[in-house]
């Protein structure tokens, strides 16, 4: 009887991800789908000089916010000891660093300066004290 039972959670176990890899593979193609389409429906409403816009900025600013994202949220797990989290703060920093400059030197930044007042500060300080008090940082 046991071994049934165990062989019976053995085969619902292995069901269970085959099902969840299968919704994986179909939200990933989803994903893809819905970006392709809304790159050509963007491109046909608006055509879009790819000279314009800002790779480099984009790059850096992304980079930047996820590795700086990524240290906070792995240094409760491995601890500030580790020096991957130190590195990777660190790191995020200068990209960041790096964005601001690349956007202060570019003809069409991803934030214009005049966007960035003090009321838009403070709002942005508002939301970033927010979604830390619901822990998602």
């Amino acid at each position: 009887m046991a071994s049934l039972l165990a062989r019976s959670l053995e085969l619902c176990s292995s069901t269970r991800k085959v099902a969840l890899d299968f919704l994986d593979y179909i939200n990933c193609l989803y994903f893809v789908w819905v970006s392709v389409n809304h790159r050509y429906s963007l491109l046909s409403k608006r055509p879009v000089d790819d000279k314009s816009f800002d790779y480099l900025g984009s790059v850096l600013g992304v980079v930047g916010l996820v590795l700086f994202n990524a240290s906070w949220n792995q240094a409760p797990i491995a601890g500030w000891g580790a020096p991957y989290v130190i590195v990777m703060l660190i790191l995020g920093l200068i990209f960041i660093g790096c964005f601001i400059i690349v956007e202060a030197k570019v003809a069409q930044a991803l934030i214009p300066g005049q966007v960035l007042t003090g009321k838009a500060g403070y709002v942005l300080g508002c939301i970033a004290l927010s979604w830390s008090s619901f822990g998602i940082w």
